[in-house]
């Protein structure tokens, strides 16, 4: 329609015309943008019952656009559209009722109104409406229904819709446990670039579910989540780096990765990172950088990380050696289970220039940490019962904890054992 004849039509009234002309104001489309001007036609032609020109003003109110915001105003506008039955005007409601925009926040009141606009076939509401029975906000909470309202949206290609689904598939709730529909599911949203479907798809193939394991492809999955924000997938994609999965292994393209994940609090990246300046991987060894890295996830509570700060007291590097830093960091990393630490603090209180030298402490933690089968502690205590070394020989237990440690992979145990005539 011309410009004229659209301009004519809707000074006559037209309804049509005048919803047209307002969208042509403010899109700019054939005419210079005019919020105001648009602002004016939406409101004639809803005066006239024209809901998408209800829409389309709430739109204008939310957003501010020549006018001051009003959330109050913009909720009004859309309840009219969505009253006269306008499914994306009862999604939009729904939405604002969830949030509380506008309206008072009520759960119940969104899942009533997403109800009625997905029973129209409104994709998104069908996806809010699985959500809502997901996570039983306005609803009972109810994995059947979720899982039937997100395959509608997935069926109506909605990323999200279909990599909760994925996910529902996976873990066999509200449908059965189906590892193949999960993954053709995860494609979907994955193509669509949904990036925890590409996460997903990579721990697939990195644990081998549904399809064989694949590091390459597991690796290849991660980067392209990682790329787009996602931070665990950047964790692993170091990971198959530093373990040389997948790829060749390089400890340079690790530490990217593990930098990247850890700029953004990934804790486990943090610890990486910490470690890898500390015996210099991919980067120069640098203990100021390791120590930065090990305190932040030490002080949100990572044992590992409590170790190797520990570790960095102890020895005195880049910092004065300081025995009981390392050991308070020990002993709140012990309190968590780690083995290590526990190792760590028999190693400790056996120093002969700690204040606190304490044999009977020494065998006490090793003792704890073998128990929890940390291997070199289980060797430390075979040799020391074989020896009669700060214990009383006891060649049964000697035997016992020597036997454990090589069955934990610490071969040195084996040759022990072969010189004390044991065959292993």
């Amino acid at each position: 329609m011309k410009q004229n004849t659209l301009l004519v039509k809707a000074n006559l009234g037209d309804v049509d015309a005048q919803f047209r002309l307002g969208m042509c104001y403010v899109t700019g489309y054939g005419f210079r943008q005019d919020y105001a001007k648009g602002r004016e036609m939406f409101e004639k032609a809803a005066a006239q019952g024209d809901t998408e020109a209800m829409f389309n003003l709430g739109k204008i109110y939310l957003e501010g656009l020549g006018v001051r915001k009003n959330e109050n105003e913009a909720a009004a506008c859309v309840e009219k559209a969505a009253h006269l039955g306008l499914d994306k005007a009862q999604w939009a409601l729904g939405n604002f009722y969830e949030n509380g925009i506008g309206v008072p926040q009520s759960f119940t009141n969104a899942a009533a109104w997403y109800l009625k606009a997905a029973e129209q076939g409104h994709p998104e509401a069908q996806l809010a409406l699985g959500n809502m029975y997901s996570l039983g906000h306005g609803v009972t909470k109810d994995h059947a229904k979720a899982a039937m309202w997100y395959e509608k949206a997935a069926d109506q290609g909605v990323a999200e819709a279909q990599r909760h689904l994925g996910f529902m598939c996976t873990k066999g709730q509200g449908v059965p446990q189906d590892y193949g529909k999960a993954f053709h599911l995860y494609e979907q949203a994955a193509a669509q670039r949904d990036s925890q479907a590409q996460f997903n798809l990579g721990v697939m193939y990195l644990y081998g579910q549904h399809v064989p394991q694949d590091y390459a492809k597991a690796k290849w999955w991660f980067e392209k989540a990682a790329s787009q924000g996602e931070v665990e997938a950047m964790y692993l994609s170091g990971m198959l780096h530093y373990e040389g999965k997948g790829t060749a292994q390089d400890h340079a393209r690790a530490f990217k990765w593990f930098r990247k994940a850890a700029e953004k609090g990934h804790i486990d990246a943090q610890r990486m990172l910490g470690g890898m300046y500390v015996h210099g991987q991919g980067v120069r060894q640098n203990f100021t950088e390791a120590k930065k890295w090990f305190e932040l996830a030490a002080a949100r509570g990572d044992e590992l990380s409590m170790c190797g700060l520990g570790a960095i007291y102890y020895d005195g590097k880049n910092v004065t050696k300081d025995y009981d830093k390392a050991q308070k960091l020990w002993e709140q990393a012990a309190a968590k289970g780690s083995a290590e630490a526990m190792y760590n603090l028999g190693t400790l209180f056996i120093k002969d220039d700690n204040k606190h030298h304490d044999v009977d402490m020494a065998i006490h933690w090793w003792t704890k940490s073998a128990e929890l089968g940390f291997p070199i502690a289980q060797y430390i205590l075979g040799v020391l019962y074989a020896d009669g070394l700060l214990v009383d020989a006891d060649w049964d237990k000697a035997k016992n904890w020597l036997n454990k440690a090589y069955e934990n992979g610490f071969d040195l145990a084996g040759e022990v054992l072969g010189d004390l005539g044991v065959a292993v």
